[in-house]
């Protein structure tokens, strides 16, 4: 099974427990405050989803080389931003 990210196509499996679903996210964020948010946490990849209108869908994935960073990094989930409490948790997708 493959996936499709910004154009290139990746195996579904290369990312294993190494990406987060991060929810709940105020319509303001965009990718790069969400990168800095998970930056101590060594981030390397951080995406808003968007609607065919352009919206923010009011979620976002973020990626990191290790699972072991990608489970310190669950710590962030409560996190207010903007008056809003993030929901962070692995992202199921991937397994699918």
């Amino acid at each position: 099974y493959q996936r499709r990210v910004h154009g290139e196509e990746v195996e579904s499996g290369a990312a294993g427990g190494t990406a987060l679903f991060v929810g709940n996210l105020p319509w303001s964020t965009k990718w790069q405050q969400l990168k800095e948010i998970f930056q101590e946490y060594n981030v390397k990849y951080a995406d808003v989803k968007m609607g065919r209108d352009g919206r923010s869908r009011g979620y976002g994935i973020v990626r990191f080389d290790s699972e072991e960073e990608a489970h310190a990094a669950l710590a962030l989930n409560g996190y207010h931003l903007d008056g809003r409490e993030i929901q962070v948790r692995f992202d199921k997708q991937l397994g699918e």
